[in-house]
């Protein structure tokens, strides 16, 4: 499912005038725009101490923490999205993130088994509140393609849903179709399909797109294929310059070719705009392949600061690079 990415914000202003449950919680349209997650939570936390059922507040705070990928507070965002969803069952935002964050805690069999049917009903209930939504669409085909049909998935399914997309909206339709040709041996014609696809104005269309350029570049780059994959994430960046993700993933492949000094200014962007662990971790690793081994140090052990916290195996990693440079 989409790595953080982000629906239209109308979906979470919509919630500022509802009646009893209004609220005077700022427009925070610009700073997801921009991942200012640190001022949108602590706004949002600021709402909530103050009136705890507060749901523009509460579907805020839960996403930011979902697009930041926080695992040690998925729980607390998914208490959050939950109690959206019960006040607001009409909002399809609320059921969409609430649906992301159930779909971040499969780790396993079991945890898959609990959480994969949880995962779906949010998703298939925010389309059926917003077809139109193309980032719900693009979650809920994701997850029909990935799961298996013992919980509910099924690339049948998926070419449905697909279907009731085109019937309603043509372009977006037609870039979720790529969507099925993003098995291996199968990327040469999703490439070909989603540069035919053209600018659109469907809510979330963008969103859809720019991920499908990072799905495409990441399947190239779990194939080892990392020419392909810088290829794409260029191709998406010369239409969504400003995506981090796919800054750091052109970063990631360049590194793998060898080619540290022209990765530094990819990861640089993608630090700045988006700060995370893993662009620091992944400059550290570029600056290591210039020589600069003063720069690299600093960047990996900002990357072992950093909050939320690499994943354990990651954090094993960059201890170990960190002793090698050492």
């Amino acid at each position: 499912m989409p790595p953080c990415t982000k629906p239209a914000i109308a979906t979470l202003i919509g919630l500022l005038s509802l009646g009893a449950h209004a609220t005077d919680l700022p427009d925070l349209g610009g700073a997801f725009a921009n991942y200012r997650y640190t001022e949108i939570e602590r706004l949002a936390t600021a709402r909530l101490a103050e009136r705890s059922d507060d749901p523009a507040a509460a579907l805020a705070l839960g996403r930011a923490i979902v697009e930041r990928d926080d695992r040690t507070r998925f729980k607390l965002a998914e208490s959050k999205l939950a109690t959206c969803v019960e006040q607001h069952p009409e909002v399809a935002a609320c059921h969409l993130w609430l649906g992301r964050v159930y779909g971040k805690q499969i780790d396993g069999m079991f945890s898959g088994l609990r959480l994969a049917p949880k995962t779906r009903a949010g998703f298939e209930r925010a389309v059926e509140l917003d077809p139109r939504d193309l980032d719900a669409q693009a979650a809920l085909i994701e997850f029909y393609i990935a799961a298996p049909s013992a919980l509910g998935g099924g690339v049948d399914k998926a070419t449905r849903q697909i279907a009731k997309v085109e019937a309603i909206d043509e372009a977006g339709g037609t870039l979720l179709r790529t969507f099925l040709l993003f098995a291996p041996a199968d990327l040469s014609k999703a490439e070909a399909a989603l540069e035919a696809t053209k600018p659109a104005t469907s809510p979330g269309y963008d969103l859809a797109r720019s991920y499908a350029y990072l799905r495409l570049g990441v399947a190239h780059f779990a194939a080892k294929r990392y020419a392909d994959a810088q290829r794409v994430f260029e191709a998406g960046l010369a239409r969504y310059a400003d995506d981090p993700r796919l800054s750091l993933m052109l970063g990631r492949a360049l590194i793998e070719e060898g080619r540290g000094a022209e990765a530094i200014a990819p990861l640089r962007r993608s630090a700045a705009r988006m700060p995370t662990a893993a662009a620091e971790w992944r400059l550290g690793e570029a600056l290591a392949q210039t020589g600069d081994r003063t720069g690299a140090l600093a960047r990996l052990e900002a990357a072992l600061a950093f909050t939320p916290a690499l994943a354990a195996e990651q954090r094993e990693a960059v201890q170990e690079r960190l002793k090698a440079l050492r």
